[in-house]
C-alpha cells in the first residue's frame, strides 16, 4: 500500500476495485471533501481506501462488526476506520458500491447532490479518527462518528 509524505495534509486515496467501474470523479469528490476537513483532524491518517465489496478476501465479506449493539456483516457496510496500530497508520475504507446502492445513477454528475452520500460516509469515519486521535469522548462510538459527520458537513 503508498502511503502519504509526512508532510502531506491529505492522505492518500487508493483505488481497489474488484469486477465495478466506480463514477470517473469519485476520487476526485473524495479529494474535494478532505480538503475541507480541518488539517489537525486528519493529522495520523495516511490511506483512504476506494473499493467494493467483491474486492474483499472471502473472510472478510464474511466478518462481522459490532455496531449500536448490533452485528453487521462487513461487506454490507458502507465505510470502516482501522485505528493506527504499531505495525499500521490509520486507515478509511470506503465501499463504494454500498454507498451509490440507493443513489440514481446520475448523482455523482450533480454538482452538489452528488456529494451528499459520499459526505455522509467518509465524514463519519473522519468522525471515527478524530474520536480516536484527537478528541476522546465517553460515548457510544457510532454517535460520537455521527456528532463529527454533522459538524464537518
Amino acid at each position: 500500500m503508498i502511503h502519504a509524505d509526512v508532510d502531506s495534509p491529505l492522505p492518500d486515496i487508493v483505488e481497489n476495485y474488484h469486477e465495478f467501474e466506480a463514477p470517473a470523479n469519485f476520487k476526485r469528490m473524495v479529494r474535494d471533501l478532505l480538503k475541507d476537513v480541518p488539517k489537525e483532524y486528519l493529522t495520523g491518517l495516511r490511506t483512504i481506501v476506494l473499493t467494493n465489496q467483491v474486492a474483499l478476501a472471502r473472510d472478510k465479506r464474511r466478518q462481522k462488526i459490532w455496531s449500536r449493539r448490533r452485528k453487521y456483516r462487513l461487506a454490507e457496510s458502507r465505510g470502516l476506520y482501522y485505528a493506527a496500530t504499531q505495525s499500521a497508520p490509520a486507515t478509511v475504507w470506503l465501499f463504494v458500491d454500498n454507498i451509490l446502492s440507493n443513489q440514481p445513477s446520475w448523482i455523482c454528475r450533480a454538482p452538489l447532490l452528488g456529494y451528499d452520500a459520499l459526505a455522509a460516509t467518509l465524514y463519519h469515519e473522519i468522525g471515527h479518527h478524530i474520536h480516536a486521535v484527537c478528541r476522546p469522548a465517553h460515548k457510544e462510538r457510532e454517535d460520537v462518528a455521527d456528532e463529527w459527520a454533522r459538524k464537518l458537513d
